[in-house]
């Protein structure tokens, strides 16, 4: 009798240090149960090992393990069992997964008040994030070390509030595969006064200021020409006054004579 290790089932990607979860489907052909020692490791580093008792038949031993290393890595099953009773060997299983391990990613919010950042920090975090946050407004904390995160989120800042050294990297930054993310508000795009700035050329938008749109007049004049209006040249006087307000009109203006 051989307990094998049929199978060892890990996800394809993970991010370093998260807690992988890992299962492995082990068979015993029988009779009876079977005793040994559950290896497992990753890159060789040995990462779980424990005592374990296989019934006949089927078993599936899930377990979680965090990998420390980056890029592509083998997460390595044994399975040594105890046969002294049976035989004075040991009889091993072992089987092999490999896994893609990334570094978790980090990215930096930059805005004028922390407040400003709570609820945007926890859902990044919430979805496996490094997050670090800023605020700009406090004059006394260091300046961000913005170069050495994967992804910049710039959240409602006037470009003048900006870090220098941001403003003036930041397209070479972005060219070497830097992420940013400008958050609209009161005091970003154009309303911040991004407009013509290297900020502005790596955005795909245009950062313009607030267009002030000209309202347009409507005047209808109503002029009577009944016979009435003959007498001491009220029509006249009439026309006359309309073609002085036409002149006070601008071309965008509506203007009509009933």
């Amino acid at each position: 009798r051989q307990i094998s290790i049929e199978r060892i089932h890990a996800p394809a990607e993970a991010i370093q240090n998260d807690p992988l979860e890992v299962a492995i489907t082990l068979h015993n052909p029988g009779p009876g149960r079977a005793v040994g020692e559950l290896s497992v490791f990753g890159s060789e580093q040995l990462l779980h090992q424990e005592t374990l008792t296989v019934l006949q038949g089927a078993s599936l031993r899930k377990i979680s393990i965090p990998l420390s290393q980056i890029g592509l890595i083998p997460v390595h099953a044994t399975f040594t069992e105890d046969t002294a009773e049976i035989e004075p060997v040991l009889q091993k299983s072992e089987a092999t997964a490999w896994v893609r391990i990334s570094r978790k990613a980090k990215v930096l919010i930059l805005s004028a008040q922390q407040q400003d950042n709570r609820y945007l920090e926890n859902a990044l975090k919430n979805n496996g994030l490094k997050v670090q946050t800023r605020a700009l407004a406090d004059r006394n904390a260091p300046s961000p070390v913005w170069s050495t995160h994967d992804s910049i989120i710039v959240n409602n800042i006037n470009h003048e509030d900006l870090p220098v050294s941001l403003r003036e990297g930041i397209e070479a930054y972005v060219r070497q595969g830097g992420g940013f993310v400008m958050i609209g508000g009161e005091k970003s795009f154009g309303l911040g006064g991004y407009k013509g700035t290297s900020v502005e050329t790596v955005l795909p938008v245009k950062s313009l200021p607030p267009q002030k749109e000209k309202r347009r007049a409507a005047v209808i004049l109503l002029i009577d020409k009944s016979g009435s209006m003959r007498k001491r040249r009220k029509l006249a006087y009439a026309i006359s006054g309309a073609l002085k307000v036409s002149e006070n009109l601008r071309d965008s203006d509506l203007f009509g004579v009933i």
